[in-house]
């Protein structure tokens, strides 16, 4: 493998440098505003072009999302390459190259600016998102931690919604209208204006639909934002956002009920006696923020302040069909935990530009950020009888009160020479956790981590910009890692002996804005993580929690392409190659023996072996066709490779092409209306979980499958005025 990936990263190399010699004789002069020349705010707390920016950075934007067949933010990013969605039945959980763990929310998600990632899980209501207010979003798969803080060593998603500082009259009002498949219905309104150094937007929209496993799906979202800006001064935007959603999760289908994939309650075994009830979710989340920002004169300001209250409402009705008051029926089998989460978020970071001529610039950042988490679930059986004493011991372990807080410090610094450039970051950062349940039982840790990025680049073009980049960060584990290992009491994998994920990173790439017909960015990385986590068993084969069982080693490649050679044509390429292999790492799991009922669960060396629920290969191929000025015809093929199932890498799933398209056509300047079809052909796909590898009495895998949705259609129309 080693040998391949060699080979790989010279003949790129050679393109790079035979590609980038020719342009600079031909092409430097026809190069237009495509991909490359986007604006991203992430990368240096200040506006940088996407070319100028030296790590692997994707930026969707509001035209971007316009031409695309998914009708859902979440489903949008998961079509880049190199980014997986990990979801089950209760969500969209992101993995980057492969370095998410099961049961953990995976990069962190931002929406302008202020954390959206919350909860047990540090999931988030991504999916409830309404495309239709979405400017831009920015997609960071390695980003430095000096910036983007404490968690972010599995990537960075930042949403930016649409303001008013865009509009270009005092009022602007647009209006969408949508009916689509599993009656599915959607309502977005938004007002926005401008008027002196005042602009405003407001935003909302309410969708219901029965959904593809006949879920339910119903949320009611409202943004709004409100900005000031001072003429030779800084500029302040206030947000405030409120989030109501409700939803049945689907539940896991095995092999013998794949058949009625769309099912929601399928029976509790082949041959059984009851259908199992989907759990239901209820969540709402309210949320404010105010920002600051300065960069005029040489001088930078950047300072925000957030707070969040996340109310969810979780009801496990798996044995509600099953009468009685046993455990695993309706009395004590259905529970009702009522979770509760406060956070605040506290950022700000000031800087200067103290050189800045013709040839030399150099601009330092320092900067500290803030956050604090308290969250808080109680659990009840509402359908009980009476309360066993086993129960009540689940009630008591289920009652928790989990606390966090975060105190970063960092420095950052940007040099440009000529066409050398060098950035540099340092981070240190301070995690306290306080852990505790009504047994009584609590934990408490504290963190003291330094992280730090460098990254020098060099232009051999004003078109071009070559970079290699390396730095250090962290992953700490959320609320269920802990109270997962504190209810479970295992001598193996005690609270107290969690820590943080290792992210040691290395990445080369090279962006080019050659032509408008061609343009291109290649980069090459490799992470190396200590102390991954995967879930762990023992003896029995009984989930004991989420031990760090050793560590990891995730390197690949990725390319990027676009351009329009013709007025009526233009195209977007993508790919990524993913090799995520345990480099040393023991845990249980099922060894198989001469039959399944002498399968047992022992310790295992897995060093050498895939990581498991990581695709081979992802890619994304798309074509956007104008044949005339009113019409718009946009056409998405994504698709990913073989990944396995199970950590000794003895099942796996088979690849995936999907396909989605778009038409728009514009009535007049006000009137625009369009068809979307996602995953038109129909293609069957799951997420399959079976980590432990554990197998059927006939031999076959005990896989559990949690169908993807099929074929989606959706009719709408927009009136803007």
């Amino acid at each position: 493998m080693k040998s391949s990936l060699r080979k790989v990263f010279f003949s790129i190399v050679g393109f790079i440098v035979s590609v980038n010699f020719s342009s600079s004789l031909v092409f430097a002069q026809e190069a237009q505003a495509t991909y490359l020349d986007k604006v991203i705010v992430s990368a240096a707390k200040k506006e940088a072009t996407l070319l100028d920016t030296p790590s692997t950075i994707n930026i969707i934007t509001a035209e971007d999302i316009a031409l695309s067949g998914q009708r859902k933010v979440s489903a949008i990013i998961a079509a880049i390459p190199g980014v997986k969605d990990d979801g089950s039945g209760s969500g969209t959980y992101y993995s980057f190259r492969g370095t998410r763990s099961s049961s953990s929310g995976g990069p962190v998600i931002y929406i302008d600016g202020r954390p959206l990632n919350c909860g047990k899980y540090s999931y988030s209501t991504i999916d409830s998102i309404p495309v239709d207010n979405v400017e831009r979003i920015e997609v960071l798969k390695a980003p430095p931690a000096s910036l983007y803080g404490a968690n972010a060593a599995r990537g960075i998603i930042n949403i930016i919604t649409k303001r008013g500082k865009y509009s270009e009259k005092p009022c602007e009002v647009t209006a969408t209208q949508s009916f689509g498949t599993w009656d599915t219905y959607k309502s977005f309104l938004s007002v926005s204006g401008k008027e002196n150094q005042w602009d405003y937007n407001l935003g909302a929209v309410y969708e219901q639909s029965q959904g593809y496993r006949n879920t339910d799906p119903t949320s009611t979202v409202i943004n709004g934002q409100l900005g000031y800006e001072f003429a030779d001064g800084p500029r302040f935007d206030l947000h405030l956002d409120w989030n109501d959603s409700w939803k049945k999760s689907g539940p896991a289908l095995k092999h013998w009920a794949l058949e009625d994939r769309q099912q929601n309650g399928p029976l509790n075994s082949e041959s059984g006696t009851y259908h199992y009830r989907p759990n239901e979710r209820d969540h709402e989340i309210l949320s404010g923020g105010l920002a600051v920002k300065y960069d005029k004169n040489d001088w930078i300001l950047n300072s925000s302040v957030s707070l969040s209250h996340f109310d969810d409402i979780h009801t496990s009705f798996k044995y509600y069909n099953n009468e009685g008051n046993g455990t695993t029926q309706r009395g004590q089998g259905v529970y009702k935990e009522d979770r509760d989460e406060d956070k605040i978020d506290f950022k700000v970071s000031a800087g200067r530009t103290i050189l800045d001529d013709d040839v030399l610039t150099d601009t330092i950042i320092f900067g500290y950020d803030y956050s604090a988490a308290d969250w808080k679930q109680t659990r009840s059986y509402p359908y009980a009888t009476s309360i066993s004493s086993s129960t009540q011991t689940k009630i008591d372990k289920a009652s928790l009160d989990y606390d966090k807080d975060n105190y970063g410090l960092f420095a950052n610094n940007e040099l440009h020479y000529d066409k050398w450039g060098f950035s540099s970051g340092i981070r240190y950062d301070i995690t306290k956790y306080d852990v505790a349940s009504d047994v009584p039982d609590g934990v408490k840790k504290s963190f003291k981590k330094l992280s730090w990025d460098v990254a020098p680049s060099y232009s051999f073009t004003e078109n071009s910009n070559l970079y290699f980049s390396t730095g250090l960060s962290y992953w700490y584990p959320n609320a269920y890692y802990f109270t997962s290992a504190m209810e479970k009491d295992y001598a193996e994998n005690l609270p107290e002996d969690l820590k943080p994920e290792e992210y040691m990173n290395y990445e080369v790439g090279f962006k080019h804005r050659l032509a408008e017909c061609f343009n291109y960015s290649v980069s090459l990385y490799r992470a190396n993580i200590d102390n991954k986590y995967m879930p762990y068993y023992n003896d029995l084969g009984s989930f004991k929690g989420y031990k760090h069982i050793g560590n990891s080693i995730h390197q690949g490649f990725e390319l990027e392409a676009d351009g329009k050679p013709l007025g009526w044509f233009g195209y977007r390429l993508g790919f990524a190659w993913i090799d995520a292999e345990w480099d040393s790492a023991e845990t249980k799991l099922y060894v198989h023996g001469a039959t399944p009922a002498a399968d047992s669960s022992e310790m295992v060396d897995i060093s050498g072996k895939k990581v498991y629920r990581v695709p081979e290969y992802e890619y994304t191929v798309g074509f956007d066709f104008y044949p005339a000025e009113q019409l718009i015809f946009s056409v998405d093929v994504h698709g990913f490779g073989k990944q396995y199932i199970d950590a000794l890498n003895r099942y796996a799933n088979k690849p995936v092409t999907l396909v989605d398209a778009k038409v728009q056509y514009a009535v007049n300047e006000n009137w625009k209306l369009y068809l979307l079809g996602s995953n038109i052909f129909n293609m069957d796909h799951e997420s399959i979980f079976n980590t432990k590898g554990k197998r059927n009495s006939d031999g076959s895998a005990d896989n559990s499958y949690y169908p993807k949705d099929g074929r989606y259609l959706e009719l709408g129309a927009t009136l803007k005025f």
